[in-house]
């Protein structure tokens, strides 16, 4: 109840919750050479946005068909209600969940978003052959993603790279992580 007028209506107690816009955004290139070795290093990083994680409306919705996280063992029991009092979900018997869900948008599922991620790395040697060049590498994208988000990828949007609502998350993929090993001849 934002407005004290002791009644809670659905426009006049409204408020920006959190925000899924970032304090600030960064991206970080660098190569460095050290006599026949090279490392190239591209890191990415936001920090200070929020992510809904509204997947969570099917992945924990006890009156669904889908498979269930496992927190939701933590829900409320008739059977031993002080055990379950700060339960975060409701029980499981049919129908009983909607009330539940009608409050998700609240705390529970909203994450900081903030992540720093090693999108590419390239370690690379350059044989010393006469007559030709010969240049060895080892090279890796997404190989390091730090962040407190527990969802698949850390950089969301409800509609794919779409700036319309960013910072919700329907179920993304993960972000892949590939190695590649390489060579590069020169004649």
């Amino acid at each position: 109840n934002t407005v004290p007028d002791g009644n809670i209506t659905s426009i006049a107690d409204r408020e920006i919750y959190k925000s899924p816009y970032p304090k600030f955004t960064l991206g970080l290139t660098n190569t460095v050479r050290y006599k026949n070795f090279d490392l190239s290093v591209l890191m990415t990083a936001s920090y200070g946005n929020t992510i809904f994680a509204n997947y969570k409306f099917h992945t924990t919705n006890l009156d669904g068909s889908w498979n269930i996280e496992k927190e939701v063992k933590n829900r409320y029991r008739q059977t031993n209600p002080s055990e379950t009092s700060n339960a975060l979900y409701a029980t499981t018997i049919a129908g009983s969940t909607g009330t539940t869900r009608d409050q998700w948008y609240v705390d529970p599922y909203f994450f900081d978003g903030s992540f720093l991620n090693f999108k590419n790395m390239t370690l690379g040697y350059n044989v010393p052959l006469k007559g030709f060049s010969l240049r060895l590498y080892a090279s890796g994208q997404n190989v390091l993603i730090i962040t407190k988000y527990p969802g698949g990828n850390p950089e969301v949007s409800q509609n794919g790279n779409s700036a319309r609502e960013p910072g919700r998350d329907l179920i993304s993929y993960p972000l892949a992580a590939t190695y590649t090993l390489g060579a590069n001849f020169k004649f």
